[in-house]
């Protein structure tokens, strides 16, 4: 499993899209160009280095065997992180920023995020092709999400994983 130093890093760099969707709307909104470029220098800066993170952890990480009992597709994720989180920030921008209070919030998500065992959804990897699935697993836990890169029809499909965080694997049965 990944420390909390990369779980920290995988949390952060979910919020890359709102970055770059805050820095869209306050670029439109306010014609200034010093927030923005702000913003999307961090989201750069986060997504290159969720993907070395990512590709470490892909190398390095022990391949564990799995007996799932039902697979079903949950893209449905990636659908609520765009209507929950990213919309509503391309309609708001602030005339003036609180920046005590934004750090304030930021840190409290970031800590439940980190300390929940819900994994968290990340759209860097569906946009690089990954798709989500929910795994019930044979030793009772229900509730394993699974990213693959390839269309899982069946469960006998999802033999071995990595194991990224308590809930997260990634499928490794294709032979990768």
């Amino acid at each position: 499993m990944i420390g909390n130093v990369h779980k920290a890093l995988w949390v952060c760099s979910s919020g890359a899209p709102i970055l770059i969707a805050f820095s869209a709307a306050w670029l439109l909104g306010k014609s200034t160009y010093t927030i923005p470029v702000i913003f999307l220098s961090v989201a750069v800066l986060l997504i290159v280095l969720a993907l070395i993170s990512f590709y470490a952890m892909e190398n390095r990480l022990a391949v564990i065997a799995v007996r799932v009992k039902k697979v079903t597709p949950n893209d449905k994720i990636m659908i609520q992180y765009a209507l929950s989180y990213v919309l509503p920030f391309t309609s708001i921008v602030w005339d003036k920023i609180n920046p005590f209070m934004s750090l304030i919030v930021s840190a409290v998500v970031l800590m439940v995020l980190l300390l929940a065992h819900s994994p968290t959804a990340n759209p860097l990897l569906y946009g690089m092709g990954y798709h989500f699935y929910e795994v019930e697993t044979e030793n009772g836990i229900g509730s394993y999400t699974v990213i693959s890169k390839r269309a899982i029809r069946n469960k006998d499909e999802l033999t071995t994983v990595i194991r990224i965080t308590e809930y997260l694997l990634l499928d490794r049965s294709g032979g990768r």
